[in-house]
């Protein structure tokens, strides 16, 4: 069921996003954006809810297949914050754990994807305090 409110703010655009802090006895996966690195995240498809498109992008970032629920992959994801993106729309950001160090591989929208044991300097500042 879309909503109206979806197809309003897809017009102005403020194009709200998502993204899921995946964390693993071996680190942090993080992407590497232009001039910075960043979770795996992108924007909501009308229809979509925060929690599906977070799924959604981190599959087509970094091939890691999460569930929402408790599974042998990971934790149960949860929101912990909710921000603003550069568009002016907001940007959920969840976390769930991985309960294995699954290999990211990179997509054609990265220039790299690994692990971090220690974050770098040059990491997205929405993200601080919650890595």
């Amino acid at each position: 069921m879309i909503k109206l409110r979806d197809i309003l703010i897809e017009g102005n655009g403020h194009t709200h996003t998502a993204g899921i802090i995946l964390v693993s006895d071996v680190g942090i996966v993080l992407c590497k954006e232009d001039n910075y690195w960043g979770i795996p995240k992108g924007g909501i498809d009308l229809g979509e809810t925060p929690l599906e498109a977070a799924i959604r992008e981190t599959v087509e970032e970094t091939s890691i297949l999460v569930s929402a629920m408790d599974s042998h992959i990971n934790t149960p994801i949860i929101e912990v914050a909710k921000k603003k993106n550069s568009k002016g729309g907001d940007f959920y950001i969840f976390t769930t754990n991985l309960k294995l160090p699954i290999i990211p591989i990179k997509s054609h929208e990265h220039e790299e994807v690994r692990y971090f044991d220690t974050l770098p300097e040059d990491i997205d500042q929405r993200l601080e305090g919650l890595i």
